[in-house]
């Protein structure tokens, strides 16, 4: 049965649940232009967030380097050199979750 603080408790976590989805889809989006940027080519509709930026040829090694430094000046974040190697940086849901935790 749902009682008044049971449907606080479900409509605060809900609430939270739209605000990260808000939040995911805002950071997404400066990064899908922070790369078209860098790759100087609009992201086609058909290339998903799991797709290698790298084998897709959005980014070669020196674009693997502007992108840490443009994710670095437009979230105002410190990427480590251990992050800097992890391979979730290879794809739009991995830069995603990195930047939305650091």
């Amino acid at each position: 049965m749902l009682n008044f603080a049971n449907y606080k408790t479900v409509n605060y976590h809900f609430q939270r649940f739209l605000m990260n989805l808000a939040n995911y889809a805002t950071i997404e989006a400066k990064i899908k232009k922070v790369i078209e940027e860098i790759s100087d080519q609009p992201i086609d509709d058909n290339v998903t967030n799991d797709c290698d930026l790298l084998i897709s040829g959005y980014l070669d090694s020196f674009g693997f380097v502007q992108l840490i430094l443009n994710l670095e000046k437009t979230f105002e974040i410190k990427i480590d050199e251990e992050t800097q190697m992890d391979p979730r940086l290879r794809n739009i849901s991995g830069i995603v979750e990195i930047v939305s935790n650091l």
